[in-house]
């Protein structure tokens, strides 16, 4: 399995379906934002970024990655202890995802994926400490997308 089984648990837990994997992700930007400003740093910025727009999807703030046997959710996290919280934000089918783009940098990897549809977002995980499986998570994710 990718990434930690706690989490797949976690968050199939959550959404009351079959996952295969989970990993915490970030905005694009947000550890490098920690790593330079702190955590004050990270709090102003997250709260400056605007929504997207109807049928936008923008991640702007700590969450979860769920893959799924066919389809995959982003869902918000929990601000003080991390955890899934409320209905997913998304819910994407493999099949309506046009391509996947995995950039690895120094701290985290960067996901950014175009829908068949136009649409467009990003995320990012950690790479580092207790987050080194995270990639594995979005190596599978990539992987069911094609």
């Amino acid at each position: 399995m990718a990434g930690k089984t706690n989490h797949a648990q976690k968050l199939s837990a959550h959404l009351g379906t079959p996952i295969d994997a989970a990993c915490v992700i970030n905005k694009p930007g947000a550890t490098a934002t920690v790593v330079v400003a702190g955590v004050v740093g990270m709090a102003a910025s997250a709260t400056a970024t605007r929504r997207g727009a109807d049928g936008e999807i923008k991640v702007i703030t700590n969450g979860w990655l769920a893959v799924g046997p066919r389809s995959f959710a982003l869902v918000k996290g929990d601000k003080f202890l991390g955890n899934p919280k409320g209905e997913p934000f998304a819910e994407i089918d493999y099949t309506d995802v046009a391509s996947v783009s995995l950039k690895p940098g120094r701290l985290t990897v960067r996901a950014d994926v175009a829908l068949t549809d136009g649409r467009s977002f990003a995320f990012e995980t950690n790479t580092r400490g207790a987050n080194k499986r995270n990639p594995e998570v979005l190596e599978l994710f990539a992987e069911r997308c094609r």
